[in-house]
């Protein structure tokens, strides 16, 4: 019916299509000429209840002539506090109306109305420009991800001459850096404004690019420069892909994403290419000579510069997240104004409020484990695509061009084959960014990785053919191959904002990039040889070709789909379709861009009113009656109560219904009185009479995000003790052999000293138990770790001073651990007590262990260090100073004693109460407080009735359990681990390559942790103990097989890192049933008992000396007993989730529990 393919849509209808139209109006579906001031409009922000002034360049709008109508005035309502009133409109009276439809008074005088009918032009100029205020909020980003691209091309190769000495770790700093700045941004997830991390991640770009400009041929401050770029980008990779695409307009989604991502990484990286390759050497630079080391520096500084800027003035925070953190209506309604132009708020702005609004309530039904499972499968995917885009740009791509094109012309003409690799990978991006919501996301993707799959088995066919035409042809299809893997993983940039639950989006779009730098890490660590870039090429051959078909299959297509239907489309493994959402709806329409229908106003779940069967659309006439007028986007009743969701903010019952209180009508415009409805749909119902609301029901909301902030005080409460073992888990990895080069004698009794201070320090928890406050006792603990750091930080190469420093530290462990790991079972809820004993016990430790791997293999000994030379050991002093002063500090602020206890000892229900109520948001006291208080006090009542030796006799099975387990724990984490892996790649890459894989050591072994505590409350704690068990038996035997075969080390040093990895998720559920296993009369006691145990057993393997007979046999006794555990765990282990204490130790006190 129009010409124009962005035509804004017809008038949406004021109504519920089932309501009776007024006498004498046929058509119910549109709004009355005449009667705009009557519409409900009136009162949304952004309305007004008559007709705005004329505006400069809109003429006004005809067809709307003024109507008659009686209208009786009512009460005065209060000025507007925001909009002074009009000049010209003077307060008018409508005269008395004795029915609805009976002879009009005469139509009030007021100028002919002037409205602004904002219009999507098809143009892409146009469409660019309104939506400009989009790709501003994340320009700061691209910014950053520009730099990122320079630092990429420098770590692949594209580095000119380096008048330094350098190391792989020069090459892959920013990658460990990017993945640091990832693992931090988790973090931060949706707790620091994105304006925020921005700023910094900007000061972190410019600092480093400075630091880079400012030295010359310096190696540490180029590595270090490295540093802190990565992080910058490892910083802003989640939140902004996130917050573009929620800023974003379907139809601009692509184009934004893809163009601050993947274009702005391809941009960089042609940047690095174009002045290296253009630069001109000197044999022998001066000192002050400027080098492409200190434009590198130079660039970054300005990006960062800019960034910063950019960042602090147009970037603007997402309304989703406003709606889903405060409910925050009018904040999400301000932003959606600024993010397109004109900045006024219209009818498209109430439209993608209110998808925004069905976004989160789609969101809302997803739990932490539903959307975690829903999102695997979407991460596998995209870590593939992102994977593969690894493949096409890294070392050996470069090397492979060189070595094409030196066989061929020698390196006389290498500026130029260089800067056709960057304008070719980076014309890919363009193409791909600007027809991503032409040509979709999915075709280009399946073209690029076909074109590149062929090219890849050709180069690699002609590889080794030392002939001109066959190198000048490989380095010519090289160079296409660029272009094409340009337009393939474009899309990923799009998928990664869109695909994911937004529960748990930005953290797995930073475990995206975590798997992404990864295997950048890997490939960069491969020593490049014509044999080993012709194998290379046929597996990216292999790997593409399998990649077309895994597109084809699985990888949906989401152009101009919203961000709900996106993710819908994602949560389906298969999906063979080519087609969008949109382009499914365009077969039943001829115009690609008409706007979509008008949504609904509210939530689907809200009621209708009575005689309205139609939800979703505000009756017109009744602004005065129904609350539409006073919130937009919401029905009149509240939602009903969904299971496991708290009332919703802002539907209190009430009695009354006073006037909006953000958009009060306009002075000099007086009430108006609309006469009998009898004709009008019947009358509407009056407002329900709620009882007033004494008490305050509280329920588990199915956000991860709500239950985590609800219950933060129960992880406070033993945060303190967290600290603690995380200087513990430092210690560990010390007395196992991760300590550096030592300048001072040692004998076994160093590396033995933490281990005899736990149990020392356990068995003086056992005369505290319940006699010493818990908080008394952390901070008693939290001052021996900090003195132990302090005499460690304070020496110079003193044994003697480390021995006690490792004493006092071990003492401090032991005396928290049984009491804490009571506390953190008792303090916590349920649903949460898995994730909160484990974070803080074995999440803890295996953080430090990770810790202090990675500082001290990233350090550089020197072979005689001076007298006051900074060492590691003094690192690992102050690192536990400060652990100590804040889990002092913690403990002192934050710390909450047990309500169990106090019910126990003093029947103190008052203080119990108390307690409670402190321990969950909001401080108040509620149903659910006394819930679990009556929980508390049958656990008592369960427990008083068991004497001490029947409380014993029920233990010692569990403690048997629990030690074996624990036992099996210290197997896989001691002295012959480490040194299994160290003489693996040792022997085979001598000790060049050491703290990459130290540091894959400690990053598996904790990542175990990690991923077995985040999946604690919806895996369970017996299935993963299970899995884990049955890999690390089967790697245990491989392992033994292959011991002693030097030609299979590098895969022992594999395989020994996958066996930490599942040994880590198979022993953190120990944590929550140490926490809950034991009967409350011994608990602590048998939970100190545990650690002795578990601490003989690290002494016992400490003493033993190794060696290659010894390793071997070693690890076929591990595989032994993993097996044996295996189906020990099966049979007798019970699964404990989501069960009260009561509850988990009556299931303990049975010995064979085969029920997951």
């Amino acid at each position: 019916m129009g010409n124009d393919k962005f035509t804004a849509p017809e008038p949406p209808p004021m109504g519920f299509a089932s309501a009776p139209p007024p006498l004498g109006f046929p058509q119910p579906s549109y709004p009355q000429p005449g009667l705009s001031w009557a519409s409900p409009h009136s009162q949304q922000p952004g309305y007004s209840g008559y007709p705005p002034p004329q505006q400069q360049g809109f003429p006004s709008q005809q067809g709307y002539p003024p109507q008659q109508g009686g209208y009786l005035p009512q009460q005065e309502y209060p000025p507007h506090q925001g909009y002074n009133p009009q000049q010209s409109y003077p307060p008018q009276y409508y005269g008395s109306s004795t029915g609805y439809g009976g002879p009009p008074p005469p139509p009030p005088s007021y100028p002919s109305q002037q409205t602004v009918n904002v219009t999507v032009n098809g143009g892409w100029y146009s469409r660019n420009q309104k939506n400009k205020p989009q790709s501003n909020a994340v320009g700061g980003a691209a910014l950053i991800f520009v730099s990122g691209g320079m630092n990429i091309a420098w770590s692949i190769g594209f580095h000119g001459t380096l008048f330094y000495t350098t190391t792989k770790h020069n090459f892959l700093a920013w990658f460990i850096g990017g993945i640091i700045g990832a693992v931090l941004s988790c973090f931060l997830t949706n707790k620091v404004a994105k304006k925020h991390v921005l700023i910094f991640s900007s000061t972190l770009v410019m600092i480093g690019g400075i630091v880079i400009a400012s030295t010359r041929n310096n190696g540490s401050a180029s590595l270090a420069g490295s540093y802190l770029d990565g992080i910058a980008n490892g910083l802003v990779f989640a939140p902004f892909l996130a917050l573009a695409g929620e800023v974003s307009v379907p139809y601009m989604r692509g184009l934004i994403t893809a163009s601050i991502e993947q274009m702005c990484f391809g941009l960089g990286i042609f940047v690095q290419i174009v002045y290296i390759s253009a630069w001109t050497y000197e044999a022998y630079p001066l000192k002050n000579s400027f080098s492409p080391e200190n434009m590198r520096g130079v660039l970054s500084a300005v990006y960062g510069l800019l960034a910063l800027l950019i960042g602090s003035l147009l970037c603007i925070e997402s309304p989703v997240i406003m709606l889903a953190k405060k409910n925050d209506e009018q904040g999400a309604i301000d932003a959606l104004r600024r993010l397109q132009r004109p900045y006024t708020v219209t009818n498209e702005t109430f439209e993608q409020l209110a998808e925004h609004k069905r976004y989160l309530a789609h969101n809302k039904d997803l739990s932490m484990g539903q959307s975690i499972c829903q999102a695997i499968p979407t991460f596998i995917r995209l870590v593939i695509l992102r994977g593969m885009n690894v493949l096409s740009i890294n070392q050996l791509m470069y090397l492979t061009l060189v070595y094409s094109y030196s066989n061929g012309y020698g390196l006389s003409d290498s500026w130029a084959w260089l800067c056709g690799f960057g304008i070719c990978r980076w014309m890919g991006n363009f193409i791909a960014t600007f027809s991503m919501e032409s040509a979709g996301r999915k075709k280009p993707t399946i073209l690029g990785l076909l074109v590149c799959g062929v090219l890849a088995f050709v180069i690699a066919g002609q590889y080794n053919i030392y002939r001109y035409e066959y190198n000048i042809g490989n380095a010519i299809m090289t160079l296409v191959f660029e272009f094409f893997a340009g337009i393939a993983f474009t899309s990923t940039s799009p998928y990664l904002s869109e695909a994911y639950p937004l529960g748990v989006k930005q953290h797995f779009i930073a475990f995206t990039f975590v798997a992404e730098m990864l295997v950048f890490i890997i490939i960069r660590m491969i020593d490049w040889g014509t044999t080993v870039g012709a194998e290379y090429m046929y597996a990216v051959g292999a790997l593409y070709v399998f990649g077309f078909v895994f597109v084809i299959l699985c990888l949906p297509e989401t152009r101009r789909t919203n961000l709900r239907e996106a993710q819908e489309k994602f949560s389906r493994f298969f999906n063979m379709g080519f087609k969008s959402n949109e382009e499914n709806r365009d077969e039943m329409g001829n115009d690609k861009f008409t706007a979509p229908e008008p949504p609904p106003m509210g939530f689907a779940s809200a009621p209708p009113p009575l005689g309205f069967p139609q939800t979703g659309y505000p009756q017109p006439g009744l602004s005065g009656v129904w609350p539409h007028s006073q919130q937009p986007g919401y029905s009149w009743y509240p939602p009903p109560q969904q299971q496991g969701y708290p009332p919703q903010q802002g539907y209190p019952p009430q009695q009354e219904y006073p006037p909006h209180q953000g958009y009060n009508p306009q002075q000099g415009y007086p009430p108006q009185y609309y006469g009998s409805t009898t004709g009008y749909g019947g009358p509407p119902p009056p407002p329900p009479s709620y009882p007033s609301q004494q008490t305050v029901n509280m329920a588990v909301n199915g956000s991860w995000y709500s239950r985590n902030q609800k219950n933060k005080p129960q992880s406070y409460a033993v945060g303190g003790a967290a600290l603690i073992f995380l200087s513990g888990g430092m210690n560990i990895a010390w007395s196992i052999g991760f300590h550096g080069t030592l300048f001072y004698a040692t004998t076994k009794h160093n590396f033995l000293a933490w281990f005899i201070g736990g149990i020392i320090g356990a068995v003086l928890s056992c005369f505290l138990a319940n006699k010493v406050a818990k908080k008394h006792v952390l901070i008693f603990s939290s001052t021996l770790v900090m003195i132990g750091g302090i005499v460690i930080a304070s020496t110079k190469n003193n044994g003697s001073a480390s021995l006690a420093g490792s004493y006092l530290d071990g003492i401090a462990n032991g005396l928290v651990f049984a009491p804490f790991m009571a506390l953190a079972g008792e303090v916590s809820v349920p649903y949460m007590r898995g994730l909160i004993t484990a974070s803080i016990e074995q999440m803890c430790l295996g953080l430090g262990i990770f810790v202090q791997i990675l500082y001290v293999s990233t350090w550089t000994s020197e072979t005689y260090p001076s007298k006051n030379s900074f060492s590691p050991e003094n690192m690992r002093g102050v690192l536990s100073a400060v652990y100590g002063l804040l889990a002092l500090l913690i403990g002192s602020l934050l710390c909450i004693e047990s309500p169990v206890i106090m019910l126990a000892k003093k029947n103190d229900e008052q203080g119990a109460i108390d307690a409670l109520r402190r321990l969950q948001r909001p401080y108040t006291v509620t149903n659910e407080t006394f819930e679990q208080l009556a929980e508390h006090k049958r656990y008592l009542a369960h427990n008083k009735d068991l004497s001490m030796g029947q409380s014993i006799c029920q233990a010692i099975p569990t403690f048997i359990r629990l030690v074996f387990l624990r036992g099996m724990n210290v197997l896989s984490l001691n002295m012959f681990l480490y040194l299994t892996l160290g003489s693996s790649y040792a022997s085979w890459y001598s000790l060049e390559g050491t703290w990459e894989w130290l540091i894959g050591f400690g990053i598996c072994r904790w990542m175990g942790n990690f991923i077995a505590t985040f999946s604690m409350e919806w895996a369970g704690r017996k299935k993963p103990t299970i899995l884990g068990l049955l890999v690390c038996s089967v790697l245990a035997f491989v392992i033994a097989a292959q011991y002693n075969f030097y030609n299979m080390w590098t895969g022992i040093a594999i395989m020994t890192l996958f066996s930490e990895l599942f040994a880590g998720i198979a022993f953190t559920s120990t944590s929550p049933y140490l926490a809950e296993a034991y009967p409350l009369g011994v608990k602590q006691h048998f939970i100190a008992f545990t650690f002795v145990a578990e601490m003989l057993v690290f002494i016992i393997i400490g003493m033993i000396d190794w060696g290659v007979i010894a390793g071997a046999e070693y690890m076929y006794a591990l595989g032994g007993l993993y097996a044996f555990g295996f189906f020990l765990v099966i049979f007798c282990l019970p699964e404990t989730r989501g069960t009260n204490l009561r509850e988990a130790q009556d299931k303990f006190s049975r010995f064979f529990t085969t029920s997951s």
